[in-house]
């Protein structure tokens, strides 16, 4: 069994978060839809479903960085401190 490229490893994680990104909106519409079905909102509540899906899938996509980020407590490397850590990533 032979190691991972990293390009492999990126498109594994790029397809592997098209996936979840799918799933969650699938499991998502599918909430959704039953409070537009037991309400009976009809086509507004879909059309008012699916753009919040859309909504809440970009925001999460863009903030996601910064989420995981504030998870762990990060803070940025002082590029004088840290001079070899910044040659290395730049």
């Amino acid at each position: 069994m032979s190691r991972k490229t990293l390009y492999e490893l990126q498109a594994e994680n790029v397809r592997k978060t098209y996936l979840f990104i799918v799933t969650f909106s699938l499991i998502l519409f599918a909430i959704g839809y039953f409070f537009v079905w037991y309400f009976n909102w009809g086509l507004t509540g879909i059309v008012l479903l699916a753009i919040f899906i859309v909504l809440y899938n970009w925001i999460a996509y863009e903030q996601s960085d910064k989420i995981a980020l504030a998870s762990v407590g990060a803070i940025p490397a002082n590029p004088e401190e840290y001079y070899v850590l910044h040659n290395i990533v730049e």
